[in-house]
């Protein structure tokens, strides 16, 4: 349904320019540390000239230009509310204040590298899997992604998300992965094969995902004690050989208490399975499928099963991306960011309700197509730029 609004938006590409100046106005003011309604202090050259747009990302500007984007513009002219983009935008903004020039500068050095280049194309493979829906989008797990950012508390996995930004584990995890998807055995399971070919397949692979994802949400978890255990007990894999191994101690060192992860974890399983924001005493499960279990079983067999050229594609450009020194450095400021949104709650609501809408079904179908000629162009891997818009050590 669309949103009701006091007026409708002009059509793009006047309405990407609209959002742009607007957002580019606050960001002077913002990014030289002024608030809003007042002068913003000059310390900047007023000699040195902010870079455009253009100069930026030309292919994204060249992409509006010849209005190469008509899904993403009826979204943004038709279905998001003036309110819903002006939040997300001024949130974004604060968000971006806490950055000094230099680390703006650093994110905006991102743009066109190549380890974040090959992990932006992989995730075609993403965008082939949402795909897969009787109408052509898997409706069931946007509408399932809707009701999570509606209902779901997010503070806590902000912080989790903090605190494995630099955790060498993460790194280690998806190698480990990856290795372990190419394991013929893992293979057989996944595909349903081997001597009990109920044993895995996407029925088991549900059940057995989904009881550990109830065990995280249990008071006193233990990875060894609740995850290790049982899956040495199903005998299905070589858990004490690597790669298996690997993953498991990685894992571990993942759900470890100081990380916060597992509780963070909890809150969400809790959301996700009862409905409650974060988990309450006597709470009744949800009467809703293992829909987004049954989209990550899909994800695991795609690579899994993917063929002979790099079955681990996806994961193997998400170890590179995560290890890359470069990358690593320049995303060290988002650190300031997520600890901000795990603390203002009115910003998470914000920016979760720009998410709700974007999420819509109707609204995935149009834009979809176009994520996808954005990722092909290369548009996609000069989003980074816009962080050079808001330096503030330039004159607008």
């Amino acid at each position: 349904m669309t949103p009701s609004r006091s007026r409708r938006r002009p059509p793009w590409p006047a309405v990407a320019t609209r959002a742009l100046t607007w957002g580019l106005t606050l960001s002077a003011a913002f990014g030289c540390g002024a608030e809003v309604d007042q002068p913003a202090p000059v310390y900047a050259d007023p000699g040195q000239q902010c870079p455009s747009l253009a100069d930026q990302m030309p292919t994204l500007v060249s992409e509006l230009e010849a209005d190469a984007l008509p899904g993403l513009s009826t979204v943004l002219s038709e279905r998001i509310t003036d309110d819903q983009l002006s939040a997300a935008l001024d949130g974004t903004l604060r968000l971006l204040r806490r950055l000094t020039a230099d680390e703006l500068g650093a994110l905006a050095g991102l743009v066109n590298h190549p380890t974040l280049s090959g992990a932006t194309h992989q995730l075609e493979v993403v965008l082939d899997l949402l795909e897969r829906g009787p109408d052509g989008v898997r409706t069931e797990v946007f509408e399932e992604l809707q009701f999570l950012m509606a209902t779901c508390e997010g503070g806590r996995m902000m912080q989790a998300m903090n605190a494995l930004a630099d955790a060498p584990e993460l790194s280690q995890a998806l190698t480990a992965l990856g290795q372990t998807l190419s394991l013929p055995e893992v293979k057989a399971l996944l595909a349903g094969g081997g001597p009990d070919p109920s044993a895995l397949s996407r029925a088991g692979f549900n059940a057995l995902v989904g009881n550990m994802m109830l065990k995280i949400a249990e008071p006193g978890f233990s990875f060894d004690a609740h995850i290790r255990a049982p899956l040495e007990d199903l005998g299905l894999l070589p858990l004490d050989e690597p790669p298996m191994r690997d993953l498991m101690d990685a894992l571990s060192g993942i759900m470890s208490p100081q990380r916060g992860v597992q509780r963070a974890m909890s809150d969400m399983m809790c959301c996700s399975f009862y409905g409650t924001p974060a988990c309450t005493a006597g709470a009744s499960l949800r009467d809703s499928g293992p829909i987004l279990r049954d989209l990550l079983y899909d994800l695991i067999l795609s690579q899994s099963l993917g063929g002979e050229s790099s079955p681990t594609d996806l994961f193997q450009s998400l170890e590179a991306l995560t290890s890359d020194p470069v990358i690593s450095e320049a995303l060290k400021p988002l650190g300031t960011v997520l600890q901000q949104m795990s603390e203002d709650a009115d910003l998470r609501r914000a920016l979760a309700d720009l998410g709700v809408a974007l999420m819509d079904p109707a609204s995935v179908a149009l834009m979809l197509p176009d994520l996808r000629h954005l990722i092909e162009s290369g548009a996609a891997d000069e989003l980074f730029g816009v962080f050079a818009l808001v330096s503030g050590e330039c004159s607008p």
